[in-house]
């Protein structure tokens, strides 16, 4: 018998969207499914910026932010999916 494992994560994280990337001021994140909370961190995985959502799309605010590489570790009930973005 063939053992196929599913990852329940997939059509959650290939519904994601983040845009702009690299960004600025503001970066944006959607999805089909509802996006429950959002944690942004840096590469020491140190969290700089915490959000609960609980929409389909979220506008974060990133001025504070350093420029460099960051990971956005996005929860949707019990799944978690985590996308890299560029601060410039």
């Amino acid at each position: 018998d063939d053992i196929v494992v599913t990852n329940i994560n997939e059509d959650f994280a290939n519904s994601l969207c983040i845009y702009p990337n690299p960004a600025n001021s503001f970066v944006n994140i959607s999805s089909e499914f509802v996006i429950e909370n959002i944690k942004i961190t840096n590469n020491l995985g140190q969290i700089v910026l915490e959000q609960n959502a609980k929409s389909n799309n979220v506008n974060l605010n990133i001025e504070n932010l350093e420029p460099g590489v960051y990971f956005i570790n996005i929860t949707n009930n019990d799944q978690n999916t985590v996308l890299r973005f560029i601060k410039e």
